[in-house]
């Protein structure tokens, strides 16, 4: 059977089934929608995507074998998912989150010049991750960004730790040429 191809046999779930992935859906909805709003940086196609990995996660769930966690799991489905679509749709690339979802988060700053000055770091940082690879910008985004461990990054991304620690090394040595000094002991 190749990757990814589901046996014709698979069999129907039964209730307990589920209501148990009724369950997981309600417990993870929330992390996996902003995982892959890290990602596309469109709240809309965010949500649409989140919709998108638990409709894959079911139909792959007999294929869970609980060598990994249920959210490394479900995150090595947002990744792909997320990836397909940005792959698809070039001009939803790597963005952060709009100002507009921000509006009901204040920064921390405590003046208008403080606040421009990280407006200006945020830039600076968006850039910089538009220019690494779409390799290094995922590792980077999940281990420093998102605090997945080295080895749940590399069951998401499919690819070994020893990978995952040296795309890591490379995204943030390129980080910190492009930005300066821009963020001190920050990358």
């Amino acid at each position: 059977m190749e990757r990814g191809e589901i046996p014709a046999t698979v069999a129907p779930p039964d209730a307990a089934t589920v209501r148990e992935f009724q369950r997981v859906v309600s417990e993870y909805n929330v992390r996996i929608y902003r995982f892959i709003l890290k990602r596309v940086g469109h709240p809309d196609e965010a949500q649409d995507l989140t919709q998108q990995t638990f409709l894959e996660a079911y139909r792959q769930l007999g294929r869970f074998r609980g060598e990994s966690t249920m959210w490394t799991w479900l995150c090595a489905i947002a990744n792909n998912v997320a990836r397909n679509h940005r792959s698809r749709a070039p001009q939803h690339r790597y963005h952060f989150v709009s100002d507009e979802v921000l509006q009901f988060h204040p920064a921390d700053a405590a003046d208008p010049e403080e606040a421009h000055a990280r407006r200006q770091q945020v830039k600076r940082l968006r850039a910089a991750l538009d220019e690494l690879s779409d390799d290094a910008r995922a590792v980077f985004v999940l281990v420093a960004l998102d605090g997945v461990s080295y080895e749940d990054a590399a069951r998401i991304l499919d690819v070994p730790v020893g990978t995952v620690r040296s795309r890591l090394s490379r995204a943030r040595n390129a980080l910190r040429e492009r930005l300066d000094g821009t963020f001190p002991n920050a990358v």
